[in-house]
């Protein structure tokens, strides 16, 4: 969708000042390919994995906690920018 500022995405857009401000954390950067601005994000996933009584088990992250309070379900593998 289209949001104030002009910044367009699929899906869930993030405002112009929270982009700025995960671009200046170095969490993300922005590349003009095609005459379009694009948000580049290097994601880095962890799969644990090891058995207990012989039975396997993967570390799953149920819920993530964010710093305005909220909880986001997730119930995936670890992953991060």
């Amino acid at each position: 969708g289209e949001t104030p500022g002009g910044v367009s995405g699929v899906g869930p857009t993030k405002s112009v000042d929270k982009l700025w401000a995960e671009v200046e954390a170095g969490e993300s950067e922005l590349r003009v390919l095609n005459a379009r601005v694009e948000r580049v994000v290097r994601v880095v996933c962890v799969r644990l994995r090891t058995r207990i009584h012989g039975v396997p088990h993967v570390l799953v992250e149920r819920e993530q906690f964010l710093a305005n309070g909220e909880r986001r379900t997730r119930d995936m593998l670890l992953a991060g920018k």
